[in-house]
């Protein structure tokens, strides 16, 4: 994490204290439940503070976020089949969430996050045979790994309904990311000749990224279920 990734998460544990003090003179209340975004997200939240105002933590794991990030889809995948996949993401989130009633139990929410992740994404290949000629049998066998981490922030945008304790929210956020990924191929290419001799041959490529995204999608829209306490 760099310097200023670092400052930003001073500068969050500085307003939260002052939040905390300030929070006194208010009705402490927190919130947990569980996050659903989009069809690759989800996780746990955590929310603490006051009736105008909370910290929020969410906790999110990510199952293809990789593969969108690097342009592959699940059909190009199957078509290389039969594979071997595994993927590992992890997601978090602090920031502090405001509350404007609109109507009986309904609130609107508006807030900021500070949003670091972890991806590791793996897909490999047995020997498949590629070509044969004559007496040569020619079958490759491939890996392809992406590790991706990115930090930035989110301005959400949201609402919630409240049925007792129970908490129904929709929240909606626009992003910006700064994010750094290793792309490594490996290949192994193996003659067969005439049904006995091999000869194998390996091809080894790697290539970082690294930039920025922002904007809006589908993706960034979380349903949340939780309990208030």
């Amino acid at each position: 994490m760099n310097s200023r990734a670092i400052k930003a998460l001073a500068l969050l544990f500085h307003l939260f204290c002052a939040s905390m003090i300030h929070a006194q003179e208010r009705t402490c209340s927190g919130a947990v439940g569980a996050i659903f975004s989009g069809v690759h997200k989800y996780g746990l939240g955590l929310r603490l503070g006051n009736d105008a105002s909370q910290w929020r933590l969410n906790a999110l794991y990510l199952s293809n976020d990789a593969l969108a990030l690097h342009g592959e889809t699940e059909s190009q995948i199957k078509a290389d089949a039969p594979v071997e996949t595994n993927h590992l993401g992890i997601e978090a989130n602090v920031g502090k969430e405001f509350y404007m009633d609109i109507a009986h139990n309904i609130s609107f929410i508006y807030g900021v996050d500070v949003v670091f992740s972890l991806d590791n994404y793996n897909r490999e290949s047995p020997f498949n045979k590629f070509e044969e000629i004559d007496d040569i049998q020619v079958t490759t066998r491939s890996k392809y790994t992406v590790k991706t981490h990115q930090y930035g922030a989110n301005v959400v945008l949201g609402c919630r309904y409240r049925i007792n304790k129970i908490l129904v929210g929709v929240e909606m956020f626009t992003y910006i990311r700064r994010y750094q990924s290793n792309i490594s191929t490996y290949d192994i290419t193996r003659l067969v000749y005439n049904g006995s001799q091999t000869k194998e041959s390996e091809t080894n490529e790697s290539q970082n990224s690294r930039g920025f995204m922002y904007g809006f999608s589908s993706q960034n829209i979380s349903i949340i279920l939780g309990y208030s306490f």
